[in-house]
């Protein structure tokens, strides 16, 4: 692999943020007291574990984004029927 495409690939792992997760996975390990006897294993869970907590903070995100765009909805919904409802009956309410 050449320079270039070797500078390339760290480029990508480091804005994908794999360096930071593994750096992170890594560092866990190395502080662990008790080293467990599969390091493999230790990792993964370290890596799934954070995947988890940004899954669910994605998915919080968009629970709200839901519940403003579904009152963002019923209010121009709302709206609309004004423009919908003939005037004569508008002026009966």
């Amino acid at each position: 692999m050449d320079h270039n495409k070797r500078k390339q690939f760290r480029r990508y792992l480091h804005h994908s943020g794999v360096i930071n997760s593994l750096t992170s996975a890594l560092v866990a390990l190395y502080e662990e007291s008790d080293k467990p006897d599969d390091a493999m294993n230790f990792v993964t869970n370290h890596l799934s574990a954070q995947l988890s907590e940004a899954l669910s903070s994605e998915k919080t995100e968009l629970q709200r984004r839901c519940e403003r765009l579904t009152e963002e909805n019923k209010e121009l919904r709302s709206k609309l029927l004004q423009y919908e409802t003939p005037p004569e009956e508008r002026a009966a309410e």
